[in-house]
């Protein structure tokens, strides 16, 4: 569809929208949505179990990136810095943590504490009110994640 035809039919659906709820009530719907995890959780399940350990975790960053530049883009437009309403309990780490399972005997950290820390990194590393410049690319974040910054072997002088 065509960019004018696009907006067209976004305006026509607003209109009645807005003339019935009001601006508040669609712009906490339109909040609502974007806050809504299941399509994180459903892009984090799809993720092909059958690659590399480390490849998957830089899909799954590539997907919480865009996640977090979405969200941030659409609170910044509408002058928010944090949505409204309570969250519940890590409710979009259900599918971060099932990509850790298999590779539990690996981890120093159980699944759920290994996929806080990675979406802590990924937050740090990616959100535009923390960093200057670009994010860092997805297989720098799993690189640093999995294996510190700390030198095996710290050269001798």
């Amino acid at each position: 569809m065509p960019p004018e035809e696009r907006r067209a039919a976004i305006v026509a659906a607003t209109i009645p929208l807005l003339a019935v709820t009001g601006t508040n009530v669609t712009i906490d719907a339109a909040v609502a949505a974007a806050l809504d995890t299941a399509p994180t959780e459903r892009a984090l399940a799809a993720i092909a179990r059958d690659i590399p350990f480390d490849a998957r975790l830089e899909v799954a960053v590539q997907i919480l990136q865009n996640r977090i530049t979405e969200i941030w883009q659409l609170l910044s437009m509408l002058g928010r810095t944090a949505p409204a309403g309570q969250r519940t309990r890590q409710q979009d780490l259900v599918e971060l943590t099932a990509l850790f399972e298999d590779e539990r005997a690996h981890l120093r950290q159980d699944p759920e504490l290994s996929a806080r820390l990675l979406r802590g990194l990924v937050l740090a590393a990616s959100h535009p009110a923390l960093i200057v410049g670009d994010p860092l690319p997805p297989a720098v974040i799993v690189s640093t994640f999995l294996d510190g910054i700390r030198r095996p072997d710290p050269p001798t002088t």
